[in-house]
């Protein structure tokens, strides 16, 4: 069958000729109701780009789908998709019945008529003006009407599929049965091989006999050609546009997050027995006098960062005395020794063998002066424990639970601010070992000011911080995975129980 080719095209289109229109050997006639039509096949040239049936209008006509699920064999609320998912460039009209139901029972309720883009393998039809159809009739004795088209695939073992389609032998495309997507038969070439298209015919009042010469009826076949771009609306350059992804998307980097999480050892102390052998001594089965995060939990930020982007963000963390599991009323750890008054302080003398019910010794208590970063500078010592403040600095500020004549066992005065050493030692999500550098890590006491009603339920608040807060100035390179960086904090009670003489 001969062919028409334009090079401006990514198509041909057949040559239908009709040599007997009364003994017809092309024109065929619909099954219902007798109505002649021809069959023409729309073939890619060369596959510059794909041709898809939602592409192609018939002399400029407005396209639509009209899907009635309640007549519909596929058991489909909408038109079926595509195996190649791309979209109209332009609008076509998909007419869908008013709240339906499919032969199978169940129910549709996105019925109406929307202008759409959406990638369906038809059947598409455009239906000509009646005017332009009686001008035809009246000059040349027979006119086309409408025209029917579908996509045709090749499945993965060759064979095709939605060929088998003709008003001929079904008049009603409602009853075709669709290739569907699900069945995943097409796979390796997902694009049309052709389209299929139905021109359907009518005769003046004389019927076929009353043509007095040969007819050309030509039917001008434009496609609207794809729109190429990103289709990946998780991609940045997105356009939504574009009907078909030129692989061109580019996507943002992947973002990792930090989470300081609180170890599951025990912090050593020494405690005094009141301590260890009271309800406040165990949280979780493991023997701390504080809180990470006041709740116990792990703080991850809220910022998240790409590989290689630079991390330098303040990391803050509260450290809160642990509550009792005993029946009294539920307050912080803050133990007040002697308690010998509403406001009584701390007894300078810090013997862990004063006697108290239900209290420790002072020496039990969180400080700034009592916490060590385990996990420091490679684990080393003299970066775990902390640096005071000099006395000789204008900063210096002097803790409310020691006396201006008490020392630790370092012979220094603690501060209410102290400092520690650089870089983080954590591992990685492969358990290697990753140093993280800081710059700048320190905790400051934080106190209850004026709130006589807590200092009443617990005295201690008036001398002793009712939290501590960690400072940790981050300053190192994203690796490429998330980081749970563990904070091996230690309470160590050394430097702050008894008095050097």
């Amino acid at each position: 069958m001969p062919v028409t080719f334009n090079s401006n095209n990514n198509y041909s289109v057949d040559i239908v000729t009709e040599p007997d229109v009364l003994n017809p050997t092309v024109i065929q006639y619909s099954s219902d109701t007798n109505t002649p039509f021809v069959e023409i096949k729309i073939t890619p040239d060369i596959f510059q780009y794909p041709l898809v049936a939602g592409n192609l209008n018939f002399d400029s006509l407005p396209r639509f789908i009209k899907h009635e699920p309640s007549l519909n064999i596929n058991n489909s609320c909408t038109p079926l998709s595509t195996p190649h998912g791309v979209n109209s460039s332009f609008t076509y009209e998909e007419i869908i019945g008013t709240n339906d139901y499919l032969p199978n029972g169940q129910g549709c309720y996105n019925s109406g008529a929307n202008m759409v883009t959406t990638s369906s393998q038809g059947p598409y039809q455009s239906e000509r003006n009646g005017a332009i159809i009686y001008g035809d009739l009246l000059a040349n004795g027979v006119a086309w009407t409408k025209v029917i088209w579908v996509e045709v695939y090749a499945d993965d073992n060759g064979d095709l599929i939605n060929d088998q389609f003709s008003p001929a032998t079904n008049e009603s495309e409602h009853n075709w049965v669709m290739y569907n997507v699900a069945s995943g038969a097409v796979t390796t070439n997902i694009y049309p091989v052709y389209i299929k298209a139905f021109v359907f015919l009518e005769y003046g009042s004389n019927g076929p006999g009353g043509l007095s010469s040969n007819i050309n009826i030509q039917i001008d076949i434009d496609e609207n050609s794809p729109v190429y771009g990103c289709t990946n609306a998780n991609a940045t350059n997105y356009y939504a546009g574009a009907t078909v992804d030129d692989g061109s998307c580019t996507f943002p980097p992947t973002q990792y997050s930090i989470t300081f999480s609180p170890d599951a050892a025990n912090a050593a102390g020494p405690y005094t027995s009141i301590f260890t052998t009271s309800g406040f001594a165990l949280s979780g089965n493991v023997l701390k006098n504080y809180r990470f995060n006041g709740d116990g939990l792990a703080v991850t930020l809220a910022n998240t960062y790409a590989a290689g982007d630079g991390v330098a963000e303040l990391v803050e963390i509260d450290l809160v005395p642990v509550e009792p599991s005993i029946g009294f009323n539920n307050y912080e750890a803050v133990y007040d020794f002697p308690i010998t008054g509403t406001y009584s302080g701390p007894d300078w003398n810090l013997d862990p063998l004063d006697p108290a019910t239900g209290f420790g010794d002072s020496q039990n208590n969180l400080t700034a002066a009592s916490i060590r970063f385990l996990n420091l500078n490679g684990y080393d010592a003299l970066s775990q424990s902390p640096v005071y403040i000099s006395q000789s600095d204008p900063s210096y500020v002097q803790p409310n639970w020691i006396s201006d004549t008490w020392a630790d066992l370092t012979g220094n005065m603690p501060s209410t601010v102290v400092y520690f050493g650089d870089d983080l030692e954590t591992v990685d999500d492969n358990g290697n070992a990753l140093t993280l550098e800081t710059d700048g890590i320190q905790i400051e006491e934080i106190y209850d000011d004026n709130s006589t009603s807590e200092w009443i339920l617990n005295p201690g608040y008036e001398w002793f911080p009712f939290k501590l807060k960690v400072s940790i100035q981050l300053d190192f390179i994203m690796p490429a995975h998330d980081l749970n960086i563990v904070l091996e904090l230690d309470h160590n009670t050394e430097n702050q129980g008894g008095i050097i003489i």
